[in-house]
């Protein structure tokens, strides 16, 4: 998954055994239910379902080739006959293969925002993210201005001129106009909207250093698309 996903913005960041980390659809208070396909001895193929009783809804799926995706699949689908579920729905993005392999046969791609109803996104390489998110940053807050974002395990110097956003490691000598510390979970969260800036500070969840407008005005200051939003 990690591989694959690595150059997505927005990915999740992944570790084996933290399947509870991340919201998965309607089972908040559940644990996950972590399904695997193995060939000698080998995992071929798995998928993580949210334990919803009467829908088959998978957080995150992954096949090493085309015959164990389609092996997940038929085995997905009878759990689906079991629960008498008329469909089975893979958070899966557009492009990924086994969204690919299922279109092939009559799925359904379907984009949009889940309310409270899907997983949310976790990012897993910050230069791409910031990279990714250039554009965006730059109509938010113009531009000519230089922001470290600090993630914990991860930290980029972002300068925003014409030609757009660059990003380089943090820690040159070139001093930042504003610095955003917190986690890869919240930094998605201010950047997608899903909660204020304001309160996330007031948590402690987001520290600034620096200009505090520019900072602010990279993120939604109020809840852009949900009135209950989601945590991770």
């Amino acid at each position: 998954y990690m591989d694959v996903c690595f150059k997505r913005t927005g990915a999740r960041a992944r570790r084996a055994g933290e399947f509870q980390r991340f919201g998965k659809g309607s089972g908040w208070n559940t644990l996950p239910d972590p399904w695997g396909l193995f060939r000698g001895g080998r995992l071929a193929a798995y998928a993580v379902l949210d334990r919803d009783a009467r829908a088959v809804r998978v957080a995150e799926a992954a096949a090493r080739s085309y015959r164990a995706g389609m092996a997940l699949i038929g085995k997905l689908a009878a759990e689906a006959v079991r629960r008498a579920a008329s469909e089975i729905h893979l958070f899966l993005p557009p492009d990924d293969e086994l969204c690919v392999w299922c279109r092939k046969f009559g799925g359904e791609v379907r984009l949009g925002l889940e309310a409270d109803g899907g997983p949310m996104a976790r990012i897993i390489s910050l230069p791409a993210f910031i990279d990714a998110v250039g554009e965006v940053l730059i109509e938010r807050a113009g531009a000519g201005w230089k922001a470290e974002f600090d993630t914990g395990g991860e930290s980029v110097l972002a300068e925003a001129g014409c030609a757009g956003v660059k990003t380089t490691p943090a820690g040159s000598a070139r001093r930042a106009d504003a610095v955003i510390r917190c986690s890869p979970g919240a930094l998605a969260q201010l950047f997608f909207g899903y909660r204020p800036l304001d309160e996330m500070v007031f948590a402690g969840e987001v520290k600034i250093a620096g200009n505090k407008n520019l900072a602010a005005g990279f993120f939604h200051t109020e809840y852009a698309h949900m009135m209950m939003p989601d945590y991770f």
